[in-house]
């Protein structure tokens, strides 16, 4: 389900002081949208790779996923030869109404890249920095929650300053500013709209209809298996094992009818309902629920 989308941009000149400086630990990319910061982290990530460090991508915009669909975070990572990847449900395109579903996440994949020994993690978090939608307590509560040792910050006009200035007072985590890539192409909301659909088109692609006994897994809510929803099936540990779109809920036998590039249902022990629902046949969504918080 890999799902890498970039568009190359120019490499601002500041950008290169730190190709040859790795940065050990947790290392967070903060920004608005449309600042750079996937390419910074994918630039990144390529030449600190090629220098031989363990370094782990964690792809954490569900809006604007670059390594997974859209609706997930993705962990990447190639230590020794062995490739891992990790795989969220945060439910929806955007933090809003999911803050605590991404800041989940985000602490598992954190712990994941940790625990199979990456010296580097490279964080590519959400553009959302308005306060007044829960940008700023948002990155306050990934950064107090992960405990990151850097911050690479990309501004095009100060517009990080609410966020950074209490940081900054309270001395931790190292702050390491940026200019915005000015190259970098602002998207509209129909592109962005258009390029989920897209990246849903893909997802789905080679889809077969199964049939799950809802008797046999745990559901996350119980309610809302609407036709057209996408939902997520996940392991034991709450790992995604793909996503799947609602056919049919057939409530007196328990059994959920959905289409799903899953080729088997075989180790899927719980179905996580998103907020999501398509159009007909389509791949075009809108919200259906909110959630608090």
């Amino acid at each position: 389900m890999s799902a890498t989308r970039e568009e190359p941009i120019e490499i601002p000149t500041s950008w290169h002081a730190l190709e040859a400086r790795p940065l050990p630990g947790l290392v967070m990319v903060l920004g608005a949208t449309d600042v750079g910061k996937s390419t910074l982290v994918s630039h990144l990530a390529k030449r600190w790779a090629e220098a031989g460090h363990a370094l782990a991508r964690l792809d954490g915009d569900p809006g604007q996923a670059r390594l997974g669909p859209p609706t997930t975070m993705t962990l990447e990572m190639r230590i020794s030869g062995k490739a891992l990847c990790r795989r969220v449900f945060v439910g929806d395109v955007t933090p809003a109404g999911h803050m605590l579903p991404l800041l989940v996440g985000a602490a598992k994949l954190v712990q994941a890249a940790r625990e199979a020994g990456a010296e580097t993690i490279l964080y590519d978090t959400t553009g959302l920095i308005d306060p007044r939608q829960g940008g700023a307590h948002l990155k306050w509560s990934k950064i107090d929650l992960l405990r990151p040792s850097a911050l690479i910050t990309l501004e095009k006009a100060r517009e990080l300053e609410l966020i950074l200035t209490p940081l900054r007072q309270r001395g931790w985590p190292e702050i390491i500013p940026l200019k915005a890539a000015m190259a970098a192409r602002r998207r509209s909301i129909e592109e962005r709209r258009r390029g989920r659909e897209a990246a849903f088109r893909c997802t789905f692609e080679g889809a077969t209809r199964l049939v799950l006994d809802l008797r046999s897994v745990a559901v996350f809510p119980a309610a809302n298996l609407d036709p057209n929803r996408l939902v997520a099936l996940e392991d034991d540990r709450g790992w995604l094992v793909g996503l799947g779109r609602v056919e049919a809920w057939d409530e007196p036998l328990r059994r959920l009818s959905l289409w799903t590039p899953v080729p088997s249902l075989e180790g899927v022990r719980t179905l996580r309902v998103g907020d999501l629902l398509f159009e007909g046949r389509s791949f075009r969504h809108r919200r259906a629920a909110a959630r608090i918080a």
